[in-house]
């Protein structure tokens, strides 16, 4: 029983602080054999469940928000803060910066 204790504890927290550290949300509790644990474990498993949909959402939606910050409405064409960023990036990677030409007319 007290094996039984420490292992399922051991579980929980193993996955509690993988999720806080590396925000991992696909982690889940395993099913444990003692019905305190196993209710806890449904439970936070659930709850898991619905932080990695709203992760999801948040990523897809902020992707959403870059693209249209970075493209004109009408066109669906890069805007001006793409070209700086592109811009940027180049200027930043030092491979890149050696076949860099700008002409300004």
């Amino acid at each position: 029983m007290h094996n039984g204790l420490v292992e399922a504890l051991k579980n929980i927290t193993d996955v509690v602080h993988d999720v806080r550290s590396n925000r991992n949300f696909s982690r889940r509790v395993s099913e444990e054999r003692i019905a305190e644990f196993h209710r806890f474990a449904l439970d936070f498993n659930s709850l898991l469940d619905e932080m990695e949909e709203w992760q999801l959402r948040l990523q897809a939606k902020n992707a959403q928000l870059l693209r249209t910050a970075l493209h004109d409405p009408l066109t669906g064409l890069a805007n001006r803060a793409a070209f700086r960023s592109g811009i940027n990036t180049l200027m930043n990677n030092s491979d890149a910066r050696k076949n860099v030409g700008v002409t300004i007319s």
